[in-house]
């Protein structure tokens, strides 16, 4: 164990176990419409932004600090604190470049994530695909929705997210919320650039889950897609092997 790994460890038990207390009004600001919302009611009538998201300065210096560690292959460390950002339940804002605009926390976590080099991946895979396989198995024996969410949100990037999108994406499409289904399908082809799912069938569910939410523009588009990509790619479609564009038409 490195020298600094009991400072991590603590750090890491931190952002699990404490919900952080508001931020100061100064550190909570959003553009609505391009228009950015203030409180004329402050002390001397200055013009300060109103407490519209949970943004924790805090919460965001772990994220910086993880993606420093990544940047000198500290590989262990930095999962720790990525992985543990991602396993807090409480939403949490952080400021983009624009410092008038915020992003979630997860969102941003999951995507330094979804960068780690091969072997960065392999060691986050080794530590947390025994957690993201419990949960799976859970999900597909039931099915166990909340498991899907839940893998989804903290295990996204090990061995088993792309398989759970997917199986989140077919109870979505089977109770009608066709768009969401469409979403967790489209998830799979932008964040998992190696899947061993069938990609031309992937983009085909996309473009029929798009089709049936009225999703015109976008049901297009992944038609387009599939065509240009995948224009002869064959797959067991309603039991037998077809062409998957001319099944979708």
């Amino acid at each position: 164990m490195r020298p600094e790994s009991g400072k991590i460890l603590a750090v890491v038990g931190s952002l699990v176990a404490v919900v952080p207390a508001a931020a100061p009004l100064g550190a909570q600001q959003l553009i609505v419409g391009g228009v950015q919302v203030r409180n004329e009611s402050d002390s001397g009538g200055a013009a300060r932004p109103m407490p519209l998201v949970n943004s924790d300065e805090e919460m965001g210096s772990y994220l910086r600090h993880a993606q420093e560690m990544l940047s000198s292959k500290q590989y262990a460390e930095a999962i720790e604190i990525l992985h543990a950002l991602l396993s807090r339940t409480d939403p949490c804002f952080v400021p983009t470049s624009d410092p008038r605009r915020y992003v979630s926390l997860a969102f941003v976590a999951s995507r330094v994530l979804g960068q780690l080099p091969p072997e960065g991946m392999k060691l986050y895979r080794r530590l947390y695909d025994p957690q993201a396989e419990q949960l799976f198995r859970r999900a597909r024996a039931g099915p166990d929705e909340s498991a899907l969410w839940e893998l989804r949100r903290r295990f996204l990037h090990s061995s088993y997210g792309d398989d759970a999108l997917d199986l989140l994406g077919a109870l979505l499409f089977d109770r009608g919320q066709f768009s969401q289904a469409g979403r967790c399908w489209r998830e799979v082809l932008e964040v998992w650039h190696q899947t061993d799912l069938d990609r031309a069938v992937i983009l085909a569910k996309v473009a029929v889950a798009y089709h049936y939410a009225g999703e015109r523009t976008r049901a297009r588009e992944a038609l387009k897609r599939l065509e240009r990509d995948f224009g002869h790619a064959e797959a067991v479609l309603e039991g037998r092997k077809q062409n998957v564009v001319t099944f979708v038409r």
